[in-house]
């Protein structure tokens, strides 16, 4: 059921026992986050629309145990405000369940945690773990600010995963991955960020073996290994980074992707498909990966058979950049000879053509690229018709993909 619909009927009618609102429900941004600069919320609306039909006096309503699921990234669910409208709940079961840097869509580990949820409230069939306890402190020796985070049934922990961010703008945020080392019965991760000049946000993943026999949806029957389960998200303003002693590295790694190992920072969507197969990440808007002035794209790819890939870029997607107007996508492409050695490819804002845009311009430089991804085909806008590319069904990518070395290089 569509998020915001479920708060309401949920916030409306006491008979609900439980609800878990997807990709919605969070209400528009509360005074705190449109104090922000650059959050990137949508603008106020009528004193009565926001009386009536914006989620916040629902929300005050609901006793009922309630899970919220929903991506970092997502249009509609907007992650900051969710988090803080969650706060006025009358619900004593509040939990998350969100999915890392996807915008409106699920991996099975943050799509079975509803069935879950349902099971241990209609049911009493199953252990829904508590919300887990995350605190961050910003006084440290070494001036990096520092995650704790203390998960519920620690016993049936598989991973835990501390995310932190940068980036004011919500829509087109990255979240890192800070690496976390478990003491006892607890995690906890340093945080470095880039420059007390930017805010810092932080919230986390554990994810529990799922030894429970849950039957799945049609479209996703196979139930995953294990099932996430998120912290709150505690917010920081670069006031208060700069007051409590903590300190920027400063630090820009040309080294984008080394390993593509686990693509932890990365979300792939068709990865089965040989064809329509995409990858993405917004790490190169991130300050510490971002492109130096006039750099190169190279990456290193092995494929054995003559294929194509395309770079694809979102420039300025969702106004991630005040004060610019034009957002477009934009791809390069790349013509590739089967070859058992690595071989490196490179491009520059030169070589992308317009892919999709309202306005019809050229990609002038890195600046305003909010999201970068690898595909395998594209459709181009036509009149009246589909046109793919490459041309011929036959040419796709196998399984494995074989990827590394994604860095700029500046001439």
């Amino acid at each position: 059921m569509g998020g915001k619909l479920t708060v309401m009927l949920a916030g409306s009618d006491e008979r609900i026992v439980a609800a878990a609102p997807s990709c919605g429900g969070g209400g528009s941004a509360p005074g705190n986050i449109r104090a922000r600069a650059n959050a990137g919320v949508r603008p106020r609306k009528s004193a009565l629309w926001h009386r009536t039909i914006d989620d916040p006096p629902y929300l005050e309503r609901i006793t009922a145990p309630i899970l919220y699921m929903g991506p970092q990234n997502d249009f509609n669910g907007i992650l900051d405000n969710v988090y803080a409208n969650w706060e006025r709940l009358g619900s004593k079961v509040v939990n998350y369940t969100v999915n890392p840097h996807m915008n409106h869509r699920a991996t099975p580990e943050h799509v079975f945690p509803g069935m879950l949820f349902f099971e241990a409230h209609l049911k009493g069939a199953f252990d829904f773990p508590v919300t887990p306890e995350l605190r961050v402190t910003l006084e440290e020796k070494d001036g990096i600010p520092r995650a704790f985070l203390v998960p519920d049934q620690p016993g049936r922990v598989a991973e835990v995963e501390i995310y932190y961010s940068v980036d004011s703008h919500i829509l087109t945020r990255f979240w890192r991955t800070a690496i976390a080392e478990r003491e006892g019965n607890s995690w906890s991760a340093r945080l470095p960020v880039f420059s007390t000049g930017q805010p810092l946000f932080v919230m986390a993943n554990v994810y529990y073996r799922l030894d429970h026999k849950v039957v799945g949806y049609r479209w996703m029957k196979k139930p995953p290994g294990t099932f996430g389960v998120s912290s709150g998200m505690r917010s920081f303003t670069p006031e208060q980074l700069a007051s409590s002693g903590v300190k920027g590295n400063g630090k820009q790694n040309p080294m984008i992707e080394e390993e593509f190992s686990d693509y932890q920072d990365w979300y792939r969507l068709d990865w089965k498909n040989p064809h329509w197969w995409s990858v993405w990440t917004r790490k190169v808007k991130d300050p510490g990966f971002a492109a130096p002035a006039g750099a190169r794209l190279l990456l290193d790819v092995k494929v054995e058979d003559d294929t194509t890939l395309f770079f694809v870029v979102k420039d300025n997607s969702w106004g991630a950049f005040p004060g610019i107007r034009r957002q477009g996508e934009f791809y390069a492409r790349v013509d590739l000879k089967g070859s058992p050695a690595w071989q490196t490819l490179g491009v520059t804002p030169g070589d992308f053509k317009l892919l999709e845009g309202r306005q019809k311009y050229a990609l002038q430089s890195w600046k305003h690229v909010t999201e970068l991804g690898l595909r395998g085909r594209v459709v181009l806008p036509g009149e009246g018709r589909r046109i793919e590319l490459p041309e011929g069904s036959e040419v796709g990518w196998r399984s494995p993909r074989f990827f590394r070395n994604l860095r700029w290089e500046v001439p």
